[in-house]
């Protein structure tokens, strides 16, 4: 019982970690779109940017769907997209829910699932890939940043144990997450039980985009955070915690 409890548990993980890939790959072989990196779907846009969808309206042949543009990663920058859809829903015709927040790829004013246009569940692990191939600048992050998005990783994984962690640009900083002390290293000086270290994957930041992926052996789970920095504080964009 036991062996069969992990192994559901093995393939759960599994499927959820690669939920990313397996959203585009469906969607792509659907359309009978053909593989593409994420530095292809870069190059192969006219505009690339990050955008809130908002509402729709009529129009003589169909309906335009409004985006509020939050960050532009390629093309000429602006402000709003409206994209004009036609009447009905073609199959390689992405969707959006009003407030939906993802990386658009715009080619001659439309959206296509074979250009990228997943939605966020889809691009997530591959937003890191989308700012360095459109050569967005990449930060890192400073330490409000680094509590904020440790917070929503570690939501309900948190003890009274410290935590370790290693990234050089905040050695030496301590970060308090209600009772956990975050420890953070440039370097592991002395060896650190694997329970008690997180190993990051990726930890960045792009204009007012926040990354952050990582593993939490001790507590058995891989997680992913992205949030959007505000005048007022930070937006939760998209996050995953998995348990292995």
């Amino acid at each position: 019982m036991r062996t069969q409890t992990y192994m559901h548990r093995l393939l759960l993980t599994l499927l959820l970690l690669t939920t990313g890939f397996l959203v585009s790959e469906v969607d792509a072989q659907a359309c009978s779109c053909g593989r593409a990196s994420p530095a292809m779907l870069v190059r192969g846009a006219e505009q690339v940017f990050v955008a809130r969808a908002g509402k729709v309206t009529p129009n003589a042949n169909g309906s335009d769907m409004h985006f509020e543009v939050l960050y532009s990663m390629r093309g000429v920058a602006s402000k709003s997209f409206i994209w004009k859809r036609g009447k009905g829903k073609a199959p390689c015709m992405p969707s959006y829910k009003k407030g939906d927040i993802s990386v658009l790829f715009v080619s001659q004013g439309q959206l296509s699932v074979c250009a990228g246009n997943y939605g966020m569940a889809g691009q997530a692990v591959a937003l890191p890939s989308y700012l360095r191939s459109s050569r967005s600048k990449i930060s890192k992050l400073k330490e409000p940043e680094m509590q904020v998005l440790l917070k929503h990783a570690l939501d309900g994984y948190l003890h009274k144990r410290p935590i370790w962690v290693e990234y050089s640009p905040l050695g030496g900083k301590s970060i308090q997450i209600d009772s956990t002390e975050i420890r953070i290293r440039s370097r592991w000086k002395k060896k650190v039980p694997k329970r008690d270290a997180i190993k990051f994957f990726e930890a960045l930041r792009s204009g007012p985009i926040l990354y952050l992926s990582g593993r939490y052996r001790g507590e058995g789970i891989r997680f992913r955070v992205i949030l959007f920095a505000t005048s007022t504080g930070y937006e939760l964009m998209h996050k995953e915690v998995v348990e292995e």
